[in-house]
């Protein structure tokens, strides 16, 4: 789990900053008390009503404020929202009319004057993008959400999570895996049983069956290390075994009901470290087999020959950070067996069509080879030389995200050059590596882009800790054109608290294009949510 360390703590910075300024609704909203009082003249301005008129504006729209003690001081102060300064159109003794600005996302107004601060409500500001209410999830996941896969007009979700709309009880299991259809609801199409404890990162599809890795240990209450195969029905793919029976007395403890894919990763020390054993991705590829990325050192399988139900014999061989299963969950040694791997962490991960494997985090080297942070490998194991990444960055990787339809991936990072090439932790690069010159990142202030996904039409959604972006302040959650720009109309949501780790394009209930985004998600506007949300793209 340390890779993941510093992404989660600047998430938790960044949420609990913008938590201090939410309301959930208009009653929790405390205004007009002056927070310098004892200290600075007082002005004798404050709030009236805790909304403004209208609550949802457009660009270029006036909006009416409801404030007492401004007319005296006219000329004197100023009128901010979301930070921005406004044009004020109009004050009485108990109004103030502005016109909001054409690039501003939604925000808290704000009065300023001689540099004390009258905090106002929320403006919200109209565009192309919204949360679909129709999208009817209430209470959402109690935990973190880390991948999305679309499955018959659904989608399955994994991760942290151990309850869906307060639906788990004794009898009902909401643990790591999950159904939901095209509204929202829980659907019974998919039974996950009993699900897992842990935490599940990655789940994808292989022929009618899923496969599903993580940190977890067991999956409906069978044992396992840290992947599983599920059948289409989404219940564990398993099989019956002949074990040693201490217990001749008892024929039935000489069989055992076990996971048909037996194989998993284990921990131990590389470079100094402990590693959790947990895999980052799992990818299946030809053959039934399944290539694995993480932080593991270990390939990791039962010996029923000599096991019984309650002691098993276990069968580890050293493979670090890259292996690959057979399609039984046995080692492929052709593939990667005794390797040494990465010198550091693994922080992202993708398969391209051509089942070439790009990896991405903070090491410089691959089984002792130089690998500057990024590198790809061929279908048999071996770096691929003609990835064309040149220095490559010159800082770490956090994220990549590949889109097989446009054959271009997007990777983010602490990074401010790609291959001698200006970029601001943010760089769009073709499939085999090259940078795309199209895209210009612009200046996203001093947080770190901790997530990237670039659409099918070209736009890029990036989320982490973003307070501005090209001279406008912005929210955590920012929408591009393929060159770099951000366009007003797709950069509406000022208030978006939380971190995305996974995003799946879908439609939303009126059949427009939307984006499902799933993460340690809060709040998206008025909307309090929980860990998963759609969100309508009006073109």
């Amino acid at each position: 789990m340390k890779r993941y360390l510093f992404g989660r703590l600047a998430g938790l910075l960044l949420i609990q900053a913008v938590l201090l300024g939410m309301v959930s609704c208009k009653d929790d909203l405390t205004i007009g008390e002056d927070p310098y009082a004892g200290g600075k003249e007082p002005f004798g301005i404050s709030f009236l009503k805790n909304y403004s008129d209208p609550e949802i504006a457009e660009p270029g729209s006036m909006v009416t404020f409801f404030v007492k003690g401004l007319k005296k001081h006219e000329g004197k102060f100023e009128f901010l929202i979301n930070d921005s300064p406004v044009a004020i159109e109009s004050v009485s003794d108990s109004t103030i009319t502005i016109r909001v600005p054409e690039k501003v996302s939604s925000g808290f107004s704000m009065i300023r004057m001689d540099n004390q601060f009258f905090n106002g409500p929320a403006v919200y500001i109209e565009g192309n993008v919204s949360v679909d209410d129709n999208y009817n999830i209430v209470n959402g996941f109690n935990y973190s959400v880390q991948d999305i896969l679309g499955h018959n007009g659904g989608h399955i979700v994994v991760g942290a999570f151990t309850n869906f709309e307060n639906e788990a009880s004794t009898t009902v299991f909401r643990n790591g895996f999950h159904y939901v259809n095209s509204l929202g609801k829980s659907d019974a199409a998919l039974n996950f049983q009993k699900g897992t404890m842990g935490t599940v990162y990655s789940i994808n599809k292989q022929g009618s069956k899923y496969i599903a890795s993580g940190l977890f240990s067991e999956f409906n209450k069978r044992k396992l290390n840290n992947i599983v195969r599920l059948n289409s029905d989404g219940k564990l793919d398993s099989m019956v075994v002949d074990v040693l029976n201490p217990t001749p007395e008892r024929p039935l403890n000489g069989k055992d009901t076990v996971t048909a894919f037996n194989g998993g990763t284990f921990g131990g020390i590389t470079g100094g470290t402990f590693n959790m054993g947990d895999i980052l991705k799992s990818f299946p590829v030809t053959d039934n087999k399944v290539v694995a990325v993480g932080a593991f050192s270990y390939h990791y399988k039962v010996d029923y020959r000599y096991s019984s139900r309650e002691n098993r014999r276990t069968i580890i061989t050293p493979v670090r950070s890259v292996l690959r299963f057979k399609e039984d969950g046995s080692l492929d040694s052709t593939y990667m067996i005794n390797n040494v791997g990465v010198n550091g962490n693994i922080l992202g991960a993708v398969m391209q069509e051509d089942e070439k494997l790009i990896m991405g985090g903070t090491f410089t080297t691959f089984n002792n080879l130089p690998a500057n942070r990024l590198v790809r490998l061929n279908s048999d194991g071996k770096i691929d030389p003609t990835f064309a990444v040149g220095s490559g960055p010159n800082g770490d990787i956090i994220s990549i995200q590949y889109n097989p339809n446009i054959k271009k991936m997007v990777v983010t990072g602490r990074f401010t050059s790609f291959n001698g090439v200006p970029a601001r932790g943010v760089v769009v690069l073709d499939k085999n590596g090259q940078v795309d010159p199209t895209f210009t990142m612009r200046n996203a202030g001093t947080g770190l882009i901790t997530f990237a996904h670039i659409l099918n039409n070209g736009r890029i959604v990036l989320s982490g800790g973003i307070t501005e972006y090209d001279g406008v302040k912005r929210s955590s959650l920012l929408i591009l054109n393929s060159n770099g720009e951000a366009l007003q109309k797709y950069n509406n949501i000022g208030l978006f608290a939380g971190m995305v780790n996974s995003l799946v394009e879908t439609t939303s209930s009126l059949g427009r294009p939307a984006i499902l985004l799933g993460g340690d998600i809060f709040r998206v506007e008025k909307k309090l949510v929980r860990n998963i949300v759609k969100l309508e793209i009006k073109e």
